[in-house]
């Protein structure tokens, strides 16, 4: 675990840059994600169902997205 963790470390300065590029959609294999969807940024009439706060919208590698957020949920929140 210790190399894993000094591995990261490593490169924690070029997070930004890294991430920025494993997130840029590949045409035609990108998707649309919300990013913070949940109960309540949904807006419910009648029949209808609109899709509230997209502030965090972005299209993304499906593969890097999925790797991306396994890394986030997996880990200690200190460590995050």
């Amino acid at each position: 675990m210790k190399q894993i963790q000094a591995r990261i470390a490593a490169i924690t300065p070029v997070t930004k840059d890294l991430m920025t590029s494993l997130l840029t959609p590949d045409e035609p294999l990108s998707l649309i994600t919300h990013t913070d969807f949940w109960a309540n940024n949904l807006l419910f009439r009648e029949n209808e169902c609109v899709i509230l706060d997209w502030q965090m919208v972005g299209t993304h590698r499906i593969l890097a997205f999925t790797f991306l957020k396994f890394l986030t949920y997996n880990y200690e929140f200190s460590f995050r």
